[in-house]
């Protein structure tokens, strides 16, 4: 016998004579009748009245049921864990798809190759390729700056006296400026990179940017004897044909980076679909298709209609899951409720893009077991543009 714990929304007040408009109500779970919770006061109802609102399920007709929501937590799945434990390896190791547009001409066609690969999802060796073209820069602390105004440059950048400097002339003028870099936050949010260099007797940022993926590249490059800023999705450069502004323009900058005397190109994703990796099976049935009917684009059965779910986040130990959205189905005599959930903990491109999708079935004990989990890898298109100014 199916056994269903469910909150109906307001539409079941109407079954309820002199009930009060305040709140939902709660139905509580009595083998298969929904009987009214005990947040509902004496006033609101009268004993005799409850008993008279003690419905069999196929007692309340679907007009009755327009508004099913589901609260579910962690603790009340019995294999929660054990069906995400693989969760982490396929975040990195599930394959994608895709398609990259036109390369553009500022830039070199291999430092664009290193562009896609550290941001294509894809973990494989191309993801280091960007080590052939590592810069050598100096790197000065302030054991060994010397008669470098360390903590000038320092100030200068918004970074704390303890940060390493690299030396770089971005600019090709002869004379050095300084990568700063620094952490976001607590460093679980990514990274930064400012550039400092000595403008009308004053130091002062020129440019930079931030990375918002903890594990993102943030990366000098030389190809050719021109430096290159590899900033997570960003490729920059110095712009040759434009002349070095003066202090009070580096002062006004609102957006440090996005000015002419940068080249910037930027990876652009759209998601065309996904391919579900299935992470954890409890099942030994074949002849259910689990993923029948579901459209890989929107990541939705075309024949289900979607439930509430009144629960934001799956928050435990290992993992935590931000609830997007679910639906039922129905298998003969047996209903399961699917919930699709993207992760949240490390803030990297592919919690952005991926998903999670979870078959649920409740126990005859009330409490709700994982029949199968699935890791949803997002395909991409990706384009290079160029940033304008």
């Amino acid at each position: 016998m199916r056994k269903i714990l469910k909150i109906f929304g307001m539409s079941i007040m109407v079954l309820l004579v002199g009930c009060s408009q305040e709140g939902d109500v709660t139905l509580g779970q009595n083998e298969n009748k929904f009987i009214l919770g005990d947040d509902v006061s004496g006033d609101m109802i009268s004993e005799n009245e409850l008993s008279q609102n003690e419905l069999p399920l196929n007692e309340v007709s679907e007009n009755e049921m327009l508004e099913i929501t589901y609260y579910i937590e962690p603790d009340d799945i019995i294999n929660f864990d054990v069906a995400f434990e693989t969760y982490w390896g396929s975040m990195y190791d599930a394959p994608r798809e895709v398609a990259v547009g036109d390369y553009n001409d500022n830039f070199p066609t291999e430092l664009q190759d290193i562009l896609i690969y550290c941001n294509d999802d894809i973990k494989d060796e191309r993801d280091d390729y960007w080590m052939q073209y590592e810069a050598d820069c100096e790197e000065i602390t302030s054991k060994n700056a010397g008669d470098i105004p360390y903590e000038e440059i320092c100030a200068a950048a918004y970074k704390q006296p303890n940060s390493c400097l690299w030396v770089l002339d971005i600019d090709g003028d002869g004379n050095n400026e300084y990568a700063v870099p620094g952490l976001i936050g607590t460093g679980q949010y990514g990274s930064s990179l400012t550039i400092v260099k000595y403008v009308d007797d004053k130091w002062t940022q020129i440019g930079g940017h931030n990375v918002l993926d903890s594990t993102g590249c943030m990366e000098i490059l030389n190809y050719d004897n021109k430096f290159y800023l590899l900033m997570g999705e960003i490729l920059s450069c110095w712009n040759n044909d434009t002349e070095i502004p003066n202090l009070s323009y580096w002062e006004n900058d609102p957006v440090l980076g996005q000015d002419p005397c940068w080249n910037e190109l930027e990876i652009v994703k759209t998601v065309t679909n996904y391919t579900p990796y299935e992470m954890y099976s409890n099942t030994q049935e074949d002849s259910f298709d689990y993923l029948e009917n579901i459209n890989w684009e929107t990541i939705e059965d075309i024949n289900a209609e979607r439930v509430n779910l009144n629960l934001s986040t799956w928050i435990t130990n290992s993992i935590n899951f931000e609830l997007c959205y679910g639906w039922e189905k129905f298998n003969d005599d047996e209903q399961y409720l699917y919930v699709v959930a993207r992760s949240y903990y490390e803030r990297t491109s592919r919690e952005e893009h991926d998903g999670v999708l979870t078959v649920l079935h409740q126990t005859d004990n009330g409490m709700w077991e994982i029949v199968k989990s699935y890791y949803l890898a997002a395909n991409y298109d990706i384009k290079l543009v160029l940033r304008e100014n």
